[in-house]
């Protein structure tokens, strides 16, 4: 029996490490376009304003997203 909830426990603790790597990995992205994005905005001025706001948007809601998705996700 021991065994066995060792091997468990070694595979649960592998399942979180990809979740860690997965949810790092893709918010480090997202937050690298973020920051992209915005320093375009500041180097544009004011042309093309709203498009670059909504993509800061939408960016922001993906990440809020992800999170919500690794919270909700069973144990």
């Amino acid at each position: 029996m021991p065994e066995e909830l060792s091997a468990f426990e070694e595979v649960r603790a592998a399942e979180r490490m990809r979740i860690a790597r997965h949810l790092h990995d893709s918010t480090s992205q997202l937050l690298a376009v973020l920051q992209l994005t915005l320093g375009r905005m500041r180097r544009q001025g004011f042309e093309d304003l709203d498009a670059n706001i909504a993509d800061c948007e939408e960016m922001i809601a993906t990440i809020g997203q992800q999170m919500r998705q690794i919270g909700d996700s069973p144990p």
